[in-house]
């Protein structure tokens, strides 16, 4: 059984979980939904005055407050959760077995639709499939929010998702009958990654004795090793200040080199003589294998790369907050024609699908694409052909071109906006803060094309970078940490707004942020993002030089990992 095999199946089991835990997570966004309808309610409902307005302020009581708050972390759990296992359970649903009389006969008639139907659909060529696909979501997605935009009130937008919610849930258990058993979980290679750290921090005063650490001779049979990354640097003429310059660069790149080789998380494979070898090994969180320490390292140096991933999604942030904020001050006729704002949504999706192909290209992974055909999983295998040293990989290539996508989107976000206030100030628009700017919307196209670049390519070269750098049981959490990376930044752009804002007051002067988008200076805000994100692509390069790449010279895969101690 080979090593994909066996973290596919282990990791599964952390993810999918049985059919009752997909109608608990559904439950939990039902539940948001009804409670967040119930917070929009008149608030004559709640006790208050009869003659309060409907959304005024004062008037809100701190009852629908609760509900309100209440309804939203319902709903971030309820998402989160499908976001995690929604995909795995329906691909675990949905594979095909060796044995096809154990079927059922209405899912053989589905299947069996299903495949005449895809026989058709490949006379048709791919790249038009996919424009018209692309173009139908789109569409479809503009109607649905142009008819949801029709309805006036909160609590009817709230309920209406929650009713269609609440039919899928009861269609769901209809057919749980049907649905494949998981199987027991066997842990989860997160685990891995605290026991080391717990018992490297128990041994902390002790020394690490390469030939004497806890399954040396499983991780010499594998041939783990890491490959650092280097830039060809020019080389000034001869003089003394070359001499220096090396000199300095040298000493900086030892002192880098020794930090990443994260040596103190050998101290968890130490064997200590005060204990018998079984007695240690009953302990898991005291006790490591040095492949299970060379997988923790592994995840420890990701962390500079890490970082200068979210910026990207600080970047991504504003394209749902700020960008629209602009487009409903500016002006949308063409001719007689009103066009709706949710057109961008179709231009990002148009532009992410044209631009996926070129990112795929960029980011072509060293592994190849294999379906199964039993199950119909995916497995990702790595290809024997070594790394070239000296040359960045393409994943990293990926990232740094997104990275720069990011500062152009931010300085023609910030070009638009300066164009956009001067029309405010020339028409004198300032003390009206519902007036509309006689400057066209089709002015934020390239923004938001741009943006469309970075979350594309950002997203595709994150995702293969860590195919190429996670060990095999980790490969099944790729997409979470894609995932997990994009909404960090998204978090911490609220950080970046509230940073910026009280920079902006230093020394007396007015917030760039202001109640109405017109008094505030946005323009402002999208250069500091842009030299923001200037800086993070310098960090970049100096972390992408420094990083150590995860290389397995050997065709034997590692065990496959158990939280279970031995008996």
């Amino acid at each position: 059984m080979s090593s994909s095999r066996i973290s596919s199946e282990s990791n599964s089991t952390l993810h999918e979980g049985k059919g009752s835990n997909h109608t608990l997570k559904t439950t939990c966004i039902i539940h948001g939904l009804v409670v967040l309808s119930m917070s929009t309610l008149p608030p004559v409902i709640y006790g208050t005055t009869d003659n309060c307005k409907y959304d005024a302020p004062q008037c809100i009581s701190h009852i629908q407050k609760a509900l309100f708050y209440t309804g939203l972390s319902l709903l971030a759990v309820g998402i989160s959760g499908h976001r995690v296992s929604l995909r795995q359970f329906f691909e675990k649903q949905t594979e095909l077995q060796a044995n096809e009389n154990s079927e059922r006969r209405i899912r053989k008639l589905i299947w069996g639709v299903v495949r005449r139907i895809e026989s058709l659909l490949a006379l048709i060529p791919k790249l038009i499939r996919k424009i018209s696909r692309e173009i139908g979501r789109g569409i479809a997605m503009i109607l649905v929010v142009f008819l949801y935009d029709q309805i006036d009130l909160w609590s009817a937008k709230f309920a209406v998702p929650a009713i269609c919610s609440s039919l899928a849930t009861i269609i769901f258990i209809i057919g749980s009958w049907s649905y494949k058993p998981s199987e027991s979980p066997r842990g989860s290679p997160i685990t891995i990654t605290f026991r080391v750290l717990v018992a490297s921090a128990s041994k902390i005063f002790h020394k690490v004795k390469d030939n004497e650490l806890y399954g040396i001779e499983e991780a010499n049979s594998l041939q783990l090793r890491t490959q650092g990354l280097r830039f060809q640097f020019f080389r000034p003429q001869f003089n003394i200040y070359y001499l220096h310059y090396k000199f300095i660069m040298s000493l900086i790149s030892s002192h880098i080199r020794k930090l990443m080789k994260c040596r103190c998380l050998e101290k968890a494979a130490i064997v200590l003589p005060n204990a018998t070898l079984e007695e240690q090994e009953r302990n898991r969180w005291r006790l490591c294998k040095v492949s299970e320490v060379e997988m923790t390292k592994i995840s420890v140096r990701w962390i500079p790369m890490w970082m200068t991933f979210l910026v990207c999604g600080v970047v991504t942030s504003i394209g749902d907050t700020y960008f629209f904020e602009q487009a409903y001050t500016m002006s949308n006729s063409v001719g007689h024609f009103k066009v709706p704002l949710q057109v961008f949504q179709l231009i990002y999706g148009v532009s992410t699908f044209f631009i996926a192909s070129l990112a795929e290209r960029i980011t072509e992974s060293k592994y190849n694409k294999k379906k199964k055909a039993q199950s119909g999983e995916i497995l990702y295998q790595m290809d024997k052909t070594k790394k070239k040293s000296g040359k960045l990989n393409n994943p990293a290539i990926g990232i740094g071109v997104a990275m720069l996508f990011s500062v152009l989107c931010c300085l023609t976000a910030a070009i638009v906006e300066g164009r956009r206030l001067r029309e405010i100030k020339s028409h004198g628009l300032f003390g009206d803060p519902d007036a509309e700017v006689p400057m066209s919307v089709f002015w934020l196209v390239p923004q938001f094309v741009l943006l469309a670049a970075n979350d594309k390519i950002s997203e595709i070269s994150i995702e293969q970078f860590y195919k190429e750098e996670a060990p095999s049981p980790m490969t099944s959490y790729i997409t979470y940490f894609t995932e997990a990376i994009s909404g960090a930044g998204i978090v911490a752009s609220v950080l970046t707004v509230e940073i910026v804002e009280k920079i902006s007051k230093i020394g007396g002067k007015p917030s760039w942020f202001q109640e109405t988008l017109n008094g505030s200076h946005l323009d402002r805000y999208y250069s500091v993002l842009a030299g923001l994100s200037a800086v993070n692509f310098l960090l970049f390069t100096v972390a992408a030089i420094y990083h150590r790449n995860r290389h397995f010279k050997s065709e034997k895969p590692p065990a496959p990992f158990d939280d279970n101690p031995p008996r």
